[in-house]
C-alpha cells in the first residue's frame, strides 16, 4: 500500500482528552503522517463506578447524542462511539458490544471516507471486530498485563479469554515490556517491542533556570521527593506512608488524577508533608518535575507490575531529575539512571542517596532514541514495510 493512501483506525481503551498515555502520544504524531480515526473507549451505565468520573461518563454520553464525530486536526477524526454494556469481557456481553462498536465505526468510516484501513487495537475486549471493518492489517498494541489488573468488574481468565482471541487474529503483536513480548511470542511469530517513550523536547523545559516555580508550591519547601502520574491500584500508597512517617523533613508532592475507588490514601492525606495536587495540564508538568529534587516512581511490586514499562521513567530523564523506583523488572536495564529499591529501607536510602550524589544524566542522543518522535517512525517504518505483505504465520 502507498504510504499517501494509508490510513488508521484506532481502537483505543482511553478517551481522547483524558490522562495522556501512549496511545494519544503515538496517534498523535501518526496522524502527521497519515489519516487517523481514533476511537475513544466506550462508556456504559457502570463507568462511573470503576473510576472513570460523572462528568467525563455525561461528557462522552453527550458526545455521542451529538453524533459522536469530532475533528481534532486535519488527519485526526476522534469517534465518541455508541455507549455499551459493562462487564466488557464476559463473553455474551462481548458479542452485544462488538455489533454496537462494529456499527459506530463502519459509519465514521463511511462519514470520514476511509478505505482499507490498518486496523490498531489497544483495547483487549476488540477481538471480534477483526477483519469485519475491512482493514488491510492489523495490530494489536498490548500496553499492559489486563488479565493481572486488580478489577473486580473484570474477571481475570476471562480478560485473557477475549485477550488471547484478539492476538489470535491479528498480524502483529507490538508490546511495550519484555515480559509481554515473550508472552505473545508463545502463540504468535510476528511481535515486537517497542518501549514506551516521552515528549523529550517538552520536558526538557524542566532544565530552563528561567521557568517558574508553580504557585501551589511556593510554600511547600526542599527537598521535595515527587510523583507525576495517575494515583490507581498500582501506586503503593503503603510504601509512601512508611517513607512520609519516617522523613517529616522532606515533603511528598503527588501530582495526577485519582483513578480508581478503592484507593487507601486515607492515613496518607493526614500526613503534613504529603501534599495532593491533582492534575495538572501536560503545558505545566516540566514546572512541577523542576521542582522536585528526587522524581518517584512506586509501583506496588505484583504480577501486573513485571510487564510494566512505566511511561513516567523517559519523562523523569528529560527533565533531569534524579530518580528512585521500586524494582520494577523493565527498568533493570537502566540502572545506570535510576536507583532500584526493593523495600521501604532502600527506597529511603536511595533517595537520600539521589539527594547528596546524584546518578549521571542520559545524555540528549539516547534521549532522542526514546522520544514518542522516534517511536512513532518506528512504527510508522514497520507499516510502511508490513501493510502490502499483510499474510503472515501463527503458531497454533
Amino acid at each position: 500500500m502507498d504510504a499517501n493512501s494509508l490510513c488508521i483506525v484506532c481502537l483505543s481503551d482511553l478517551f481522547w482528552d483524558e490522562h495522556w498515555s501512549s496511545e494519544q502520544q503515538i496517534m498523535s504524531r501518526l496522524a502527521e503522517k497519515c489519516r487517523v480515526l481514533y476511537v475513544e473507549r466506550p462508556v456504559s451505565i457502570f463507568s462511573s463506578l470503576t473510576g472513570v468520573s460523572d462528568s467525563s461518563v455525561m461528557r462522552q454520553w453527550l458526545r455521542w447524542l451529538r453524533g459522536g464525530i469530532r475533528q481534532e486536526s486535519d488527519n485526526l477524526t476522534i469517534l465518541s462511539p455508541a455507549p455499551v454494556l459493562p462487564l466488557r469481557y464476559n463473553r455474551f456481553v462481548n458479542k452485544i458490544n462488538s455489533w454496537l462498536l462494529r456499527r459506530s465505526v463502519k459509519r465514521a468510516l463511511r462519514i470520514a471516507d476511509l478505505k482499507s484501513p490498518v486496523l490498531w487495537i489497544y483495547s483487549p475486549d476488540a477481538g471480534k471486530l477483526v477483519g469485519t471493518l475491512g482493514e488491510s492489517y492489523s495490530v494489536y498494541y498490548c500496553a499492559d498485563d489486563w488479565a493481572a489488573s486488580k478489577q473486580w468488574w473484570n474477571n481475570g481468565q476471562q480478560v485473557r479469554a477475549r485477550e488471547t482471541e484478539l492476538a489470535a487474529k491479528v498480524d502483529l503483536v507490538v508490546g511495550t515490556s519484555t515480559n509481554i513480548v515473550k508472552r505473545w511470542q508463545q502463540t504468535h511469530t510476528n511481535t515486537m517491542l517497542v518501549t514506551n517513550g516521552a515528549d523529550v523536547e517538552s520536558f526538557k523545559a524542566a532544565r530552563d533556570p528561567l521557568l517558574k516555580l508553580p504557585d501551589d508550591l511556593q510554600n511547600i519547601p526542599s527537598p521535595r521527593i515527587g510523583y507525576v502520574g495517575c494515583i490507581d491500584s498500582r501506586f503503593d500508597s503503603a510504601l509512601y506512608l512508611q517513607l512520609a512517617e519516617r522523613r517529616p523533613d522532606w515533603n511528598f508532592v503527588i501530582v495526577g488524577p485519582l483513578s480508581g475507588n478503592n484507593l487507601k490514601l486515607a492515613s496518607l492525606k493526614q500526613l503534613k508533608n504529603v501534599h495532593f495536587l491533582g492534575s495538572r495540564n501536560r503545558a505545566e508538568l516540566p514546572a512541577y518535575l523542576k521542582s522536585f529534587d528526587v522524581c518517584t516512581i512506586p509501583y506496588v511490586c505484583d504480577t501486573l507490575a513485571k510487564s510494566i514499562f512505566p511511561l513516567k521513567f523517559f519523562e523523569y530523564l528529560s527533565a533531569g531529575r534524579p530518580i528512585v523506583s521500586t524494582a520494577l523488572p523493565e527498568l533493570t536495564p537502566y540502572s545506570r539512571y535510576v536507583h532500584i529499591a526493593d523495600d521501604a529501607n532502600e527506597f529511603e536510602n536511595s533517595i537520600q542517596a539521589s539527594l547528596t550524589n546524584p546518578l549521571p544524566s542520559a545524555s540528549d542522543s539516547f534521549l532522542a532514541q526514546n522520544s514518542w518522535e522516534a517511536k512513532a517512525e518506528y512504527l510508522w517504518e514497520t507499516l510502511r514495510q508490513a501493510v502490502p505483505h499483510s499474510t503472515v504465520s501463527r503458531t497454533n
